[in-house]
């Protein structure tokens, strides 16, 4: 890390800022745009490369009289995901939670591109204009629909004039005139919208040509006018098949063009991609359940009805979920009518007659010619194309079904796998002085190093192989000899998200050693992971050297009251973990001033055992009990201590540098909450005293 998160001073690119349904939009002058809570304004005035971290939240805490680290921390994650700091390399914070933008498909890989509009600033939208669009684009969709029923696919789909290449050209054609056209539209209904130019490019792609446009990155406008966008922009390709029917009549060449529409509209909405459908909903959950959508829809939808998690935005993913299986099946649906009805008779014209007898005769003719060589490959390729979107429909359901369904064994099979990819292994003969080099083992004997290993069991976990499964019971705790590991958690709508990942010398699992308790979190080998386990008979041999193994029995005594802590009972171990190594415990005699008043503090302080007193102007106003936490305002914001915290017995603390407390505080928003929420209490009684 370059520098602390607390000393990074954002800078936002140029752009400007509206509102929209009590939502600010922020647009930079290259046409992308984010989503973010009103109150996010003065976070963004601020932003100019020369202010730090701290000195917003010191405005945010002098303008509000509060300070929410979560509106601060999100909203920076927020500007830096979008591209919208120019001095985001700069970024201090490690960013492993932080999922790639997603790849185009290898069809849509961009070969050449024209840029056609720059994106502009905002002018006057036009609702009017925009309806406009929005209801012809939809009247055209459905009359091309309406033109489809009954829906019927013709044995000599895509033989267009009995040749099987005359197809693959108008299935390219036609893609390239949906791409393009969804574009121009979409351009058009941006413009109409939101009164910005839209970014518009023309594109040579893998396949065919297309109109790419800044619509992914667009949250102005009402949700009513987001819905209307989705399904006219959905129906455009059927909107085009409804132009082209009434101009060339529904012969062969406009009947097959209108189904290629069809195929390509279901395309488009396709709930596995960056379509149309998950523009809409990400646009309803305003962005703040986006990346809930796709592990809840792979790994929880079809029990979700039956249960009652009380997840966060479950209306939303549970329509998301509901309407993406309805998809999955049209789509086979389809393609099932497509397959019986017209390409069992291409693998006729290819002599692969596979079907038999089952396959009827072509009408109108006796036996067609044997076809031409550059007919079969078109054909081929025909085949081939059909059955690589059956492969990715078949690979999307079975990954829906088998997920759902394997959620619940998940810890078995989590079990099972560790148990295959975990071996016990005989001690080093330097691991002594390896522990040595660890800060926790660093005031340990040699003696009792060596009792310790003598008795010690140590564990080699593979690659991918999961040292602690999340919900599973535990009574030891781990010590990383050599190799790292990550930490995952599984979130109710089957999102993971990475916490933090330790390397050598870290300690995780510690609650177990207080009691035997439920994991919180998958501890993982990021590569070959070498442990050493704790377990209580270690714990024991460590007491009899109680001030020689201080270092270790303090790890254990921050996670003892910790859990004890109304504050802190609640915090998730691998956050005690990131506490532990990051503090400092101090043991301290009565009477014992810690911080004086108007000082200028860089320490957070965790009071681990006996108390303290809180004196302002020499007067005693408070008392802190075990448990509690002091110091945390000088921290938050440019302001100095505003009280004297004197030891009113023999106590113990955990002293946390600057660093690391900011650290804590980027990973844990509720913590941080619970916080900033005492730290305004606290502020608010020393502005009143």
């Amino acid at each position: 890390m370059s520098q602390r998160f607390e000393d990074f001073c954002p800078k936002l690119v140029a752009g400007d800022i509206s509102f929209a349904e009590e939502r600010l939009i922020y647009t930079s002058n290259s046409g992308k745009q984010v989503a973010l809570e009103s109150s996010a304004k003065l976070i963004l005035d601020n932003c100019t490369g020369t202010n730090s971290v701290r000195h917003i939240a010191t405005a945010m805490l002098k303008a509000n009289k509060s300070l929410s680290f979560r509106l601060l921390l999100e909203t920076l994650e927020t500007l830096r995901k979008a591209n919208l700091l120019d001095n985001e390399d700069d970024w201090p914070m490690a960013d492993e939670t932080n999922v790639p933008s997603s790849q185009r498909a290898w069809w849509q890989k961009r070969l050449f591109g024209l840029q056609l509009i720059k994106s502009g600033r905002q002018q006057n939208a036009s609702p009017a204009l925009f309806s406009l669009i929005v209801l012809v684009l939809t009247a055209a969709g459905l009359y091309g629909l309406n033109q489809l029923v009954p829906f019927e696919v013709p044995q000599d789909f895509l033989r267009i004039h009995e040749s099987y290449f005359n197809g693959l050209l108008l299935v390219l054609v036609a893609v390239s005139i949906f791409r393009v056209g969804k574009g121009i539209c979409q351009g058009a209904l941006i413009w109409a919208m939101t009164g910005r130019k839209p970014h518009m490019e023309l594109e040579l792609q893998t396949v065919g040509l297309a109109v790419e446009t800044n619509a992914a990155e667009i949250w102005e406008g009402r949700l009513a006018h987001h819905l209307g966008f989705a399904v006219a922009s959905a129906l455009v390709p059927m909107a085009i098949a409804t132009d082209v029917g009434l101009l060339m009549g529904r012969g062969h060449l406009g009947r097959d063009f209108a189904i290629l529409a069809l195929i390509w509209s279901f395309v488009e909405l396709s709930p596995f991609r960056g379509s149309d459908f998950t523009w809409f909903f990400s646009r309803v959950a305003q962005g703040k359940h986006v990346d809930h959508l796709k592990p809840f829809l792979r790994k929880k939808s079809l029990f979700a009805l039956f249960k009652n998690d009380d997840v966060d935005g479950e209306k939303t993913l549970l329509a998301y979920a509901t309407l993406s299986i309805l998809w999955v099946f049209g789509f086979l649906l389809l393609s099932l009518k497509v397959l019986n009805a017209a390409f069992a008779h291409l693998l006729v014209d290819l002599n692969m007659d596979l079907f038999g007898a089952l396959v009827p005769a072509r009408p109108g003719a006796d036996r067609v010619a044997e076809v031409a060589t550059i007919d079969s490959i078109a054909a081929a390729a025909l085949l081939v194309g059909l059955f690589f979107v059956l492969l990715a429909w078949l690979r999307r359901v079975c990954l829906i079904v088998f997920s759902n369904a394997l959620d619940p064994l998940q810890g078995t099979l989590k079990t099972v796998a560790r148990n295959m990819g975990s071996t016990e292994t005989a001690a080093d003969a330097n691991v002594s002085a390896q522990l040595k080099q660890f800060p926790i083992f660093s005031n340990v004997p040699e003696a009792t190093l060596a009792q310790l290993v003598a008795s010690a069991k140590f564990k080699t976990f593979k690659k991918g192989t999961r040292i602690l499964i999340q919900d599973e019971e535990g009574e030891e705790a781990y010590v990383i000899l050599d190799g790292n590991a990550k930490i995952e958690r599984h979130g109710a709508t089957g999102l993971v998200r990475h916490i933090a990942t330790l390397g050598p010398g870290a300690v995780f699992g510690e609650m177990g050693l207080l009691k035997k308790t439920k994991r919180t979190a998958d501890v993982v080998a990021v590569d070959e992971c070498k442990t050493l386990l704790l377990t209580q008979d270690l714990i024991a041999v460590l007491k009899e050297h109680e001030q020689a193994g201080q270092s270790v029995l303090d790890r254990i005594f921050i996670s003892q009251h910790m859990a004890s802590s109304d504050l802190f009972k609640f915090l998730p171990p691998e956050v005690i973990h990131l506490f532990a190594n990051s503090g400092e415990v101090e043991h301290l005699e009565p009477e014992k001033v810690i911080i004086e008043q108007n000082e200028i503090g860089t320490d957070f302080y965790l009071l681990l055992r006996g108390s303290v007193d809180i004196l302002k102007n020499d007067q005693q106003v408070q008392t802190i009990e075990q448990g509690g936490f002091f110091g945390e305002i000088a921290l938050l914001a440019d302001t100095p201590r505003t009280a004297t915290v004197r030891t009113a017995e023999s106590t113990s603390v955990l002293r946390i540098e600057a660093g690391a407390f900011w650290e804590v505080m980027t990973n844990n928003l509720n913590m941080a909450m619970t916080i900033e929420n005492v730290a305004e209490s606290r502020l608010g009684e020393a502005a009143s005293a």
